[in-house]
C-alpha cells in the first residue's frame, strides 16, 4: 500500500493542490433512480482524482441494441437480468483494477438486487484481503423531491426509464439496502449533502 500511496502522490501537479487526492481505495454511490448519483458523481470527480465507472455506461458498452439509435429501452425480463449483471460484474472488476494500479475509484449504480449486489460484496472481499479501504453510499430523497426531479427531467428531455412517480414508487418497493459492509446514508435533497460526502472520504486523503 505504501508504493501506491506514493505512486498516487507523485501523479498531484502543483496547480491540482487545491483538490482532494486520495489514495488507491473504491467510493460506492448507491441508491434507487433519481437519487441523485451521476450528478454528485460528476461534482466529486470534479473536485478530486477520483475515477468513476458508471453501471448504466458499461450497460451502454454491452447492450448493442443502445448504440442504434440512443434511445433507453429494456430488453425481455430475463435478458435485460443477464445484461445487468454481466454490467454489475465488470464496473466492480474495473474499480478493483483501479485500485490495485494505485487509482481511486468511484462506481455508481442502484445495486437494487442481490444479484446485483453480489460482485460488489466480491469486491469488498477482496480489498479486505489487500487493505485497500472503501466507502459505500446510499443517496435517498424524499418522494416529493423525486417527483421534482422527474418533471425537470422531461423538462429538459433527459431520457430514463423512471419517467412518472408511480414508476419511482415502483423501483423502491423492491430495493434492498446493502447489508455486507458499512454504508453510509446521504439525503440528497440537503444543500449539504456533498459537504458531508466530501468530508467523509477525507480520511482516504494523501498526506
Amino acid at each position: 500500500m505504501e508504493n501506491q500511496d506514493r505512486r498516487a502522490e507523485q501523479t498531484i501537479s502543483p496547480e491540482k493542490k487545491d483538490k482532494l487526492f486520495l489514495r488507491p481505495s473504491v467510493t460506492v454511490l448507491s441508491g434507487v433512480p433519481l437519487s441523485g448519483k451521476t450528478r454528485l458523481a460528476e461534482k466529486l470527480v470534479g473536485s478530486s482524482n477520483l475515477n468513476m465507472v458508471d453501471v448504466d455506461i458499461i450497460r451502454n458498452e454491452i447492450d448493442e441494441t443502445r448504440k442504434k439509435d440512443g434511445q433507453i429501452k429494456l430488453l425481455e425480463p430475463d435478458k435485460e437480468r443477464e445484461v445487468m449483471v454481466n454490467s454489475y460484474a465488470e464496473m466492480c472488476k474495473r474499480a478493483e483494477d483501479m485500485a490495485n494500479s494505485g487509482m481511486p475509484a468511484l462506481i455508481t449504480g442502484t445495486f437494487s438486487r442481490a444479484e446485483f449486489k453480489q460482485p460488489l460484496e466480491q469486491l469488498v472481499n477482496n480489498l479486505k484481503e489487500h487493505d485497500i479501504p472503501f466507502k459505500i453510499f446510499l443517496l435517498t430523497a424524499p418522494d416529493e423531491e423525486i417527483e421534482k426531479r422527474i418533471k425537470k427531467r422531461q423538462e429538459e428531455g433527459g431520457l430514463s426509464n423512471i419517467n412518472s412517480l408511480e414508476k419511482y414508487l415502483w423501483a423502491k418497493g423492491f430495493f434492498k439496502k446493502i447489508e455486507f459492509a458499512p454504508v453510509s446514508e446521504i439525503d440528497t435533497s440537503k444543500p449539504d449533502h456533498f459537504d458531508c460526502v466530501f468530508e467523509n472520504l477525507k480520511d482516504l486523503e494523501i498526506k
